[in-house]
C-alpha cells in the first residue's frame, strides 16, 4: 500500500476515491443521481487491484 503524498494534499491511496468524487459532483451539477458506489477487488497475476464503480441514475 502506497502513502506518498500526490501534488495536492491527498496521500495516493485515496487519489482514485477523490477523482471519483469529482466525476459524481460533476454529473449531480447536470442532474445526475448517485444510486450507488460499489468497490470491487481484481486479483491479477501479479498484484491485487481495486476498482471504484459509482451507479447513477437521470431521474
Amino acid at each position: 500500500m502506497e502513502y506518498r503524498k500526490t501534488g495536492g494534499s491527498v496521500p495516493v491511496i485515496f487519489e482514485p476515491i477523490v477523482h471519483l468524487l469529482n466525476g459524481i459532483e460533476l454529473l449531480e451539477s447536470q442532474g445526475w443521481e448517485l444510486v450507488g458506489v460499489v468497490e470491487r477487488s481484481v486479483d491479477s497475476t501479479n498484484s491485487k487491484e481495486c476498482c471504484l464503480v459509482a451507479f447513477l441514475r437521470r431521474p
